[in-house]
């Protein structure tokens, strides 16, 4: 209580002896931050970073906010992120983030690309617990950044003795939250993005919907990073003869970059050699998966000498598979003795990395203390998938101002990128549309924020989105 009234006191101090000039070169978001700090328990901390060889000067805001939900209260852990020194800073574009799953906390994005602050991820860290090092590819000089870890992840908690929230309960929780954000920090009139990695950019749609239906709130962007195997697919089921066709590039891919292919293919450039891999799928691959077992002797065969030539496999194993490719399999068999793990396995070991780094970070530099344990993933399965291409489609059709941007890594097993490209596909659109949807691939894997190179092309790709 004692401080609650040192900080209302400081407060009144400022306001009433400040000139006018000066209260005029606070920024709007980080008065309206201490406010909500007062009213929620957060802590407001001062910060610079460089960013693009520019150091920029932010206020950031770690803390919980109270949403009343049908179950109760929730208490939604954030970290904010506003750029000090703005002019017009409420009507400064920003962007909520929320990480895979879909429901895991937000550290990877906030963490790893987007935030001011990143865990060193070139090749592995260089010690554990890890550093953390200025992110010269945070997007925080062109928007302010609210990572939101969704209610039973992170600090974040469902009403007491009620479990970890389900799909719908737990997306309108982040949507309120979103609403009230905004609300309290007068940011009605900013431009309005959402980031979604991984299995988050489910949930990045579901908001969109959400946020338009139930208070006609329109977004400008959707940012959907590495879109999980469950949207990307769905409906179509594993095993199938569309997973081989979306595995089948990713395959390749992995087996270039391991140099096990023959010569003439390890000596053309990665995207001409995926070109010629997709051309096959949709031409020679996929009309051979849909004859099936009818498919002709001779056929068959040279089909199977192109996947063998593709993927490095043994032409036995890919006749005995029935011509079918998954990445798992494949993972284990052809890459099982290589040092490094492909995939979703990429990620496995940057988990403890991350989250050693999200404790620090929130406990040191931010400041924010509590007595809970900081939960990456929940403890409670994930949603059902969702028809991603379907919402996509709705969304963009609702709202004209809408774009949306799909990020993926060509060495991805989890998600391979050909679903992900077919998806894109697969959204309807108008004519007058067709710039408002973007794919990109980039050379990496699942979490592609590990690669240098991946991180300085979604910088420089974000710079023409967001100001185009």
């Amino acid at each position: 209580m004692k401080k609650v009234f040192s900080l209302l006191s400081a407060l009144y101090f400022l306001t009433a002896t400040a000139a006018p000039a000066e209260l005029l070169q606070e920024p709007a978001p980080a008065i309206m931050a201490a406010a909500a700090a007062i009213r929620d328990g957060a802590s407001v901390t001062e910060h610079s970073a460089v960013v693009q060889e520019r150091k920029i000067s932010y206020t950031a805001t770690a803390g919980t906010m109270d949403v009343p939900t049908e179950d109760g209260v929730c208490e939604i852990f954030y970290t904010a992120y506003t750029r000090g020194n703005v002019e017009d800073a409420g009507s400064r574009p920003i962007t909520f983030a929320i990480d895979g799953g879909p429901d895991s906390a937000g550290l990877w994005l906030h963490l790893g690309l987007l935030g001011p602050r990143r865990m060193e991820t070139e090749d592995a860290p260089a010690q554990f617990p890890p550093t953390l090092i200025d992110n010269a590819y945070s997007i925080l000089d062109m928007t302010d950044l609210v990572f939101i870890d969704p209610v039973g992840t992170g600090y974040s908690r469902a009403p007491e003795g009620d479990g970890a929230a389900g799909q719908d309960s737990g997306l309108r929780a982040v949507g309120d939250f979103i609403r009230l954000y905004v609300s309290r920090g007068s940011r009605w009139g900013s431009p309005k993005y959402i980031a979604g990695g991984s299995g988050g950019a489910a949930r990045a749609v579901g908001l969109c919907q959400y946020l338009y239906d139930a208070y006609g709130m329109g977004l400008n962007g959707l940012m959907l990073f590495s879109p999980s195997p469950e949207g990307a697919a769905q409906p179509v089921q594993s095993g199938s003869g569309l997973s081989s066709a979306f595995s089948l590039p990713t395959c390749a891919a992995l087996a270039w970059d391991r140099g096990i292919l023959g010569q003439d293919y390890l000596d053309m450039d990665l995207w001409d050699f995926l070109g010629e891999v997709r051309g096959f799928v949709s031409g020679e691959y996929v009309p051979a998966l849909f004859l099936g077992r009818s498919l002709d002797a001779e056929a068959r065969e040279k089909l199977t000498e192109r996947i063998a030539a593709y993927t490095g496999m043994e032409a036995e194993a890919v006749l005995s598979s029935g011509l079918r490719i998954d990445t798992d399999s494949f993972c284990g068999e052809v890459l099982g003795g290589q040092d490094l793990t492909p995939g979703y396995m990429d990620g496995r070991a940057a988990d403890l990395m991350f989250s050693a780094a999200a404790n620090q970070y929130f406990s040191g530099e931010l400041g924010y203390q509590t007595d809970r344990p900081y939960l990456p993933l929940p403890a409670e399965e994930a949603a059902p998938p969702v028809a991603l291409s379907d919402a996509i489609s709705e969304c963009l059709s609702e709202n004209s101002f809408l774009k949306v941007w799909v990020l993926c890594g060509c060495y991805d097993a989890g998600a391979p990128f050909y679903g992900t490209q077919w998806l894109c596909n697969q959204v309807i659109l108008d004519e007058s549309r067709q710039e408002s949807l973007r794919f990109s691939c980039y050379p990496t894997g699942h979490l592609f924020w590990q690669d240098e190179e991946a991180c300085a092309l979604f910088r420089q790709e974000a710079e023409s989105w967001y100001n185009g």
